[in-house]
């Protein structure tokens, strides 16, 4: 078994990072990943791209924190092999305990404001299908304001969390989800999750989470759709 090791997440990781979360998704046959960008394998480049914009400004969010997972080879050579993005929502007790120095909110603003301009220009791009990014994203947030706003607004929310294929199945996610279970009891909090894939829905099964609902995403007069599991951990009804 490799010697992993859990830390907080740094800037120099953002490569790495993105790197894993195209390389997972893709291995998995994600298919919401399918269903944003069918494309992907033609126009690799535009999905890296638009991927590394979108993690770097949430990395420097203060209601984020993302951690990663170093294998330790044998000569000390360290090298990322999975990470994980919490989210601290608004009703929770407290933000999130910070990865990423507080200096750098600056640079963090600016890169959002990039960030917006860019999203403009991507969902027109080659990989992408614009419809069905409306779709998705149009539900998510409907999703979002029902269990994580209305029904249970303490809660801590798993947004991400990607194994290099290489390494999965053997213990750097469960650092991680550990990690995040361990906090989200000491504030008693729940934690929320949505799995884009069947697979990452029977994991997080095994780890205790529960069924509350389910995200549809479909745009009308198509008979392509998906269903997304959305699952709570709570703490409480652990003890």
């Amino acid at each position: 078994m490799p010697d992993f090791r859990l830390r907080d997440s740094t800037a120099k990781d953002i490569d790495r990072i993105t790197d894993i979360t195209l390389f997972a998704m893709k291995e998995a046959k994600d298919s919401l990943f399918a269903y944003n960008f069918p494309r992907s394998d033609e126009y690799p480049d535009d999905s890296r791209y638009y991927w590394k914009l979108r993690l770097e400004p949430t990395a420097y969010s203060k209601d984020t924190k993302f951690l990663v997972v170093e294998a330790v080879g044998s000569q000390g050579k360290k090298k990322v092999v999975a990470w994980s993005e919490w989210n601290w929502n608004s009703g929770a007790k407290e933000s999130a305990p910070q990865s990423f120095p507080k200096d750098t909110y600056g640079k963090a603003i600016a890169i959002h404001r990039y960030t917006d301009v860019f999203h403009e220009v991507h969902v027109s791009a080659s990989d992408a299908d614009l419809a069905h990014h409306h779709a998705f994203f149009t539900a998510a947030n409907e999703a979002d304001e029902k269990y994580w706003k209305e029904l249970y607004p303490e809660n801590v929310y798993l947004s991400a969390l990607y194994t290099d294929p290489e390494y999965q199945g053997q213990g750097a996610g469960q650092m991680m989800m550990h990690w995040g279970l361990q906090v989200a009891a000491s504030k008693h909090s729940v934690v929320g999750v949505s799995a884009s894939n069947k697979t990452a829905a029977e994991i997080y099964r095994h780890w205790g989470f529960k069924d509350i609902g389910t995200i549809r995403i479909q745009n009308e007069g198509e008979e392509a759709r998906i269903e997304m599991p959305v699952l709570l951990y709570n703490p409480s009804a652990e003890e």
